[in-house]
């Protein structure tokens, strides 16, 4: 339900900045993908007799989390270490 939100938030951020541009449509390719992840969530829902999907979902987006974490740290650490705060060898 989580991923189902985001992918309309975003489909209703791209219509808003596709209705801005003069004389532009939606493509159908993007119509047609909103329309498939739509149908693959509500058919995904339907398995939730069969499998905890709500577990499943809640480990997914803890892993997901533990990974974007861990690559801002990795990045906030080779940006500050670009920066010697005066230190450093000055040869």
């Amino acid at each position: 339900m989580i991923t189902q939100f985001f992918i309309e938030r975003f489909a209703d951020l791209m219509s808003f900045v596709l209705s801005v541009l003069p004389s532009y449509t939606l493509p159908t390719f993007i119509a047609d993908a909103i329309i498939f992840w739509n149908d693959l969530a509500t058919k995904t829902y339907q398995f939730g007799n069969f499998l905890p999907l709500n577990t499943i979902g809640i480990c997914l987006i803890s892993i997901f989390a533990a990974y974007s974490f861990s690559y801002v740290v990795k990045i906030t650490r080779i940006i500050i270490s670009y920066f010697t705060a005066g230190g450093g060898n000055i040869q």
